[in-house]
């Protein structure tokens, strides 16, 4: 690996002439020691920078200088960076290099500084062959100081700060006074050099976590520039000397890239006449990390095709159990998807390894067949067993540092009795997700810090397990593993967070409790659930167990609880009231009193504390500082998030209130709250509190406070996982300021490993009563009568808000029911977690058990028992992961069954939905609308409150469609078919399969979607079937129609469409193209004068059919479209009669005027309108009430005359004949029907035509 670099002559040079000038700046007549110190001599420091383990040019020498009994020299190099190895050695030869002095065992290392480097220990010593190892700390701004002592043959780190040689311990031999002057006076000071910036920048676009580019010119131009045409050089300049300067691209302002040449660390190009950007990339030499961690052993490299971070070099590990216990055989832990037929295994060992029948060679790499579940023995100079196991989840590959310098995270309890005991200040984060077959990898990531997490969880970690809990922090944000599924108002993804947790769930034996109430929480609608994602995680090479990976519980837009933060608020108030972007809030905190007056006047003052916030001890000003008026600065306004806490543990936060009956509730956000902050909050809390502890509360009552709906959603989280931190710890509540009306909510759930009859122990888990409670039962309360908290010194004699509420409280109760019951309740929801085929014993079993059994081997919990045996209370569930979950799953169903007798029973009112109210709005959801073009959707609305547990159904005329909807919005899609029709939406609420009234209904015409469109459109005439008729649109010049030829065939094109019958009726046609968005005026002539006009707007039809009935001396112009082709050809006929000789058929009409003396069409036959149609049923002759019917002509009498008793027929035809000549009364219009010929009498000739028309023409 190279670095950034002076010539060597240069290093050698500057080193020689500081020693040089030092040596100058002494007089002459300065005290001389009278003897040589032990070991007198001269000595030569060689020494090299960098991981390589070829030392045979140690070209870097420096002069040692006599300083009393010691040897010392300095050295600086441009070279050092963190983590760098310095190797060197001592010796008394000047120009050769011979084995260095044997010198510094373990037991005589001597001292070092390690702020900014330390001994490293190789193989047992300090130093080996006379080679001594030193690592730098941080980049290094100072020299390097070795002190020799060749009495004590030790040597001595040190940072050289410029300090002369001490003085010798024996007392001068002249009377000369010893100088005191600083010897720098001496040293002439150094002028950087002037150099003129070039006519074009050169930008480093470098984002690799592995190395940074340097440039210089030919033209000796200021750094970062160039003129044009100078050759520039690119040097790599990589964190680490196992990384390689690999890619590197050079890109113009005109987009085009530019030829670069070399392939080594540094690499040129010629400066065009234009600025530049260039990017590289760095690659890991694999096998050079391996010999630089100068440990025996194998690794795995789970993802060979990647070259960004060692992180994924994977050791075998012979380790079992919390104490790190070593037994056979090692064991690689390999995520899944890895290609194990394939596996490039790395051997750090001194000779050549044999593994499953492949040879490995020393310190080199080799791809060996293995399989998952197999054992295999490997061979050299001892031999060892190899076992292999695989995992089931995605994976994640940590490299965490300290300092610069590799800082593994623990992996055996005692790591410290306090989680901020465990800190990682940075290193690298690479992820693997398993969506397909092929392991798919992100990039590297930077790490901002990895610390230790939980409170009881952390204590369980440093005392049994040693698998610990971690909150890790990225450099920037990243979804990982998608975890964030939360869309953005653009329709985009969320773009992730900053803050993870990872979450051991050591105590849960199944791994799935947080996940199951996780994923149930957010199903059954409890805002900012936590989304996770099983992971195993490896850090520095070693496996450390599957995790759950999660949001961290917190505020911000891109942060698991969406919303203003008021941590960002007092954080920029402070910045903009002191002028200073650096500026930083004051964390002092200060303990007070607040005050709270009841409704009944008596006032209360409990505890709290607040943080000063307030720069430089500045007084509050609610005008100067936005974060002190919550209320009344809207755009300032932000989010609270609280959390319920135990007495044991409250103190330990830096702000917290305590409510007026005693409930201590922790300020999460804002860590640090402004005295004014606390107090708004906190009176808030006591305000909901006091109506929640009021007597029989109406659900109005508690709805001005709280968000009935999602505590009633969290009771039931708590009631039915039987936790046992129920209400007294990890409880969250958020207070949204920036709403109109902000009320508490309860939101998110979190911490669960315990719940789910995971837990057993009885003697502390209270009621307000002192009785104990089980939360290891499935038949049970729990969260219904628990107390407000766990602490043992807390007097068991208050209700926390939940518990009262769930066993106090009517109102409460019905929505408890509420949703537990509703279509979309918690009852519903649970069902697809349990049985066989459940996500707990099917999807997610199989998801990962093999991670969980990997997860076991490591550390052996479930058969060690830890927590049980330790008397935690934690339950033994099973001998193995299968048996845990499979207790797990039983528990839950057997729990959601004894919970529905309970809630479904009287002490639980049923719930009983109101109809909703509705409206229809365009697709923006915020036009009301009556009609709509085809093709546009639009949206049905539920208007009035939405209820809780309550969906919505949607009927259109009457039947249903669709899904039905929480959340009251129905989409609904048009399309051409639909024009013209009007269609009528209900929606009726569903709540526990019972549904409410319907709604009122509301009509949605479709219209034919706007724009231009070529129409064919058909017209005849009754009395002028012969003549051709003329067609006008909009009042324009009429034009004549056009008919086929009388030869022609084609019904289809000529006659409208096709039809059966025996007659043809020619139509005339005309094709013209109209804006269908608009009416238009449409007038058709004949020349015996029939002008028929009327306004139309056309739909989605290509053809539209017309006609006049003017026989009748009627020119209304009548629309025969929508009829079905056979009555729309026979219909208005110069006959006024429809007959189909196919079917033997009365289809006919007549055009005449009824009662009212207006035109309308009659069936032949028929008394009555009847819709267009006719099958001249014989049951409407006795509906009619325009005649009195004569007995012969009842139905019975009609069916005795007639063969076919659905139409009329020829026979019935005649007896109609003889009952009419019979008729005592005859009404006008019967008249006008029987009198076919129009003669104005109805006689034989009538009869005879009748009888024609039912028999064909």
């Amino acid at each position: 690996m190279k670095f950034k670099s002076k010539s060597l002559i240069s290093i050698i040079l500057s080193i020689m002439m500081v020693i040089s000038m030092i040596l100058v700046a002494i007089p002459a007549n300065a005290a001389v020691v009278d003897s040589e110190p032990v070991g007198a001599g001269t000595y030569y420091l060689w020494y090299t920078i960098g991981d390589n383990t070829n030392y045979s040019s140690f070209t870097k020498k420096v002069e040692m200088t006599a300083d009393g009994s010691n040897y010392v020299a300095s050295f600086e190099d441009s070279s050092l960076y963190p983590n760098t190895t310095i190797v060197c050695y001592i010796n008394t030869d000047s120009s050769t290099i011979t084995t260095g002095l044997n010198t510094l065992k373990t037991s005589t290392k001597g001292t070092y500084d390690d702020t900014y480097f330390h001994w490293l220990n190789v193989g047992g010593n300090y130093q080996q062959s006379g080679y001594y190892y030193i690592k730098s700390q941080v980049k290094s701004s100072f020299k390097v100081k070795i002190t020799y002592n060749p009495t004590g043959d030790t040597i001595d780190l040190s940072k050289d700060d410029g300090s002369t040689p001490t003085e010798p311990t024996t007392e001068p031999t002249t009377t000369e006074p010893t100088t005191t002057e600083p010897v720098e006076t001496t040293v002439p000071p150094t002028t950087a050099p002037v150099t003129t910036p070039g006519e074009y920048t050169i930008t480093d676009a470098t984002t690799d976590l592995n190395g940074s580019l340097s440039f210089s010119a030919s033209g000796g131009t200021a750094a970062g520039t160039a003129n044009s045409g100078d050759t520039v050089t690119i040097t790599g300049n990589p964190v680490k000397t196992y990384f390689e300067l690999d890619t590197v691209t050079v890109t113009g302002e005109d987009k085009n890239n530019i030829e670069v040449s070399g392939t080594s660390n540094t690499r040129t190009f010629t400066m065009p006449e234009q600025n530049v950007t260039v990017k590289a990339t760095f690659k890991l030499n694999k096998p050079a990390y391996i010999q630089s961690l100068k440990e025996d052993g194998l690794w795995i490299d789970v993802a060979p095709d990647e070259y960004d971070t060692t992180a994924t070099l994977i050791k075998w590990n012979n380790y079992k159990g919390s104490n790190q216990e070593r037994n056979n055989p090692y064991t690689f832990y390999v995520p899944k998807n890895v290609d194990l037929s394939n596996a490039h295994i790395y051997n750090g060992f001194n000779s050549a390894v044999k593994l499953n029948g492949t040879e490995i060679p020393s310190k080199n790499t080799a791809v060996v067949k293995l399989t998952a579940g197999s054992t295999y023995s490997s061979e050299n100079d001892n031999s060892y067993t190899v076992k292999v196991m695989q995992g089931s989840t995605n994976a994640m590959f940590l490299y965490t540092t300290k300092a610069g310098v590799a800082s593994p995270l623990p992996t055996k309890k005692g790591a410290g009795a306090s989680k901020g005991d465990v800190v990682r200040d940075g290193g690298v984060c690479k992820t693997m997700t398993n969506e397909t077959a092929k392991a798919s990898f992100s990039s590297a990531m930077a790490l901002e810090s990895v610390k230790g997490r939980g409170n009881s969880s952390w204590q369980a970690s440093n005392e049994f397990f040693g698998k610990y809990a971690f909150n890790m922090k990225l450099a920037k944000k990243t979804n990982l593993f998608n975890i964030d599924t939360t869309k953005l108002p653009d329709g985009s993804k969320a773009s992730g967070s900053k803050s993870y947790c990872l979450l051991a769930n050591n105590a849960d034996e199944s791994m799935l409790r947080n996940a199951l109430t996780y994923q149930l929480a957010s199903e059954i609608g409890l805002l900012y659930s936590p989304e996770f994602s099983f992971v195993d995680i490896y850090d520095n090479g070693e496996y450390l167990g599957q995790y759950l990976v999660t949001e961290k519980v917190d505020i911000g837009s891109s942060k698991l609880i969406k919303g203003n933060s008021f941590e960002d608020i007092n954080e920029d108030a402070v910045k903009e009231v002191t002028k200073n972007p650096e500026a930083t809030i004051d964390k002092t905190t200060t303990k007070t009193t607040y005050s709270y007056t009841y409704a009944n006047n008596k006032t209360y003052t409990p505890d709290m504390r607040y943080a000063n916030v307030a720069p430089n001890g500045a007084t509050s000003d609610k005008n100067k500082y936005p974060y002190d008026n919550t209320e009344t600065r809207p755009a300032k306004q932000g989010k609270y998030l609280l959390e319920f806490e135990i007495s044991d543990r409250v103190n330990d936060e830096p702000c917290y209130f305590v409510s007026p009956q005693g409930q201590n509730v922790v300020i999460k956000s804002p860590e640090y709250a402004t005295k004014e902050q606390v107090e708004f909050i906190a009176n808030k809390f006591a305000k909901m509190e006091e109506v929640a502890f009021t007597a029989n509360a109406s659900k109005t009552d508690l709805s001005a406070v709280m968000d009935v709906e999602s505590f009633a959603k969290m009771y039931l989280i708590q009631e039915f996982t039987a936790n046992l931190d129920a209400a007294s710890t990890s409880y969250y509540i958020t207070f949204d300021c920036s709403q109109t009306n902000p009320v508490f909510v309860a939101n998110p759930v979190w911490d669960y490993d315990m719940a789910l009859g995971q837990f057993e122990k009885e003697n502390y888990k209270y009621t307000k009563d002192g009785k104990t409670l089980s939360p290891a039962k499935t038949d049970a309360w729990l969260a219904k009568y628990k107390r407000m908290d766990n602490s043992e010194s807390k007097a068991p004699d208050k209700y926390s808000i939940q518990s009262q509420l769930a066993s106090q409280n009517s109102a409460f109760k019905t929505e408890i029911r509420n949703q537990w019951e509703g279509t979309n309740g918690f009852y519903a929801n649970i069902q697809k977690y349990i049985g066989d085929n459940g996500l707990i014993k099917k999807t997610w079993f199989d998801n990962i058990n093999a991670s969980a059994e990997m997860n076991e081997a490591r550390w052996g919990f479930i058969a060690n028992d830890l927590l049980n045996k330790a008397n935690w209370g934690v339950k033994n569930t099973g001998a193995n992961h299968n048996e845990a979950v499979n207790y797990l799953n039983t528990w839950t169903a057997t729990r959601a069954t004894w919970l529905n007798t309970q809630f479904t029973s009287d002490e639980y009112p049923v719930y009983t939905p109101s109809a909703p109210t509705i409206k229809a709005y365009a697709a923006d959801g915020t036009t009301e609308i009556s009609a709509v073009e085809a093709g546009s959707p639009f949206i049905i609305k539920v208007t009035s409150d939405l209820e809780s547990g309550v969906v919505y159904r949607l009927y259109k005329d009457g039947v249903k469609v669709g899904t039905d909807r929480s959340d009251g919005n129905f989409d609904i899609a048009t399309d051409e078919s639909m024009v013209g029709s009007k269609y009528t939406y209900t929606v009726k609420a569903v709540y526990g399969g019972r549904e409410s009234s319907a709604s009122t209904g509301v009509e949605i015409t479709i219209n034919e979607k706007a724009g231009n469109k070529t129409v064919r459109v058909y017209f005849k005439s009754a009395a002028a079937s012969a003549y051709v008729p003329s067609f006008s649109l909009d009042n324009a010049a009429a034009t004549v129609m056009s008919r086929t030829p009388k030869t022609s065939t084609d019904n289809g094109t000529y006659f409208g469409s096709t039809y059966s019958g025996s007659l043809k009726f020619y139509w005339f046609f005309k094709d013209i193209t109209i804006d269908t968005s608009v009416p238009h005026t449409i007038t058709f002539t004949t020349k015996n004068n029939v002008n028929a006009t009327t306004s139309y707007t056309f739909g989605a039809a290509t053809e539209y059919y017309f006609a006049v009935d003017n026989l009748m001396g009627d020119t209304t112009l009548k629309d025969l479209t929508e009829m079905d082709e056979y009555i729309r050809n026979y219909h208005i006929s110069a006959t006024h009669m429809v007959y189909s000789a196919t079917s033997d058929r009365n289809i006919g009409f007549t055009w005449a005027k009824d009662t009212e003396g207006k035109y309308k069409e009659y069936a032949m036959g028929t008394y009555l309108p009847d819709n267009n149609i006719s099958t001249a049923s014989l049951t409407d002759l006795t509906s009619s009430s325009l005649l009195t019917i004569p007995s012969a002509l009842t139905p019975n009498a009609m069916l005795e005359a007639s063969s076919a008793p659905s139409f009329f027929t020829i026979k019935s035809a005649t007896l109609a004949q003889k009952i009419t000549a019979e008729a005592e009364e005859v009404s006008t219009l019967q008249y006008q029907l029987l009198d076919v010929n129009l003669d104005g009498k109805v006689d034989i000739k009538d009869s005879t035509m009748m009888q024609k028309a039912l028999a064909g023409f």
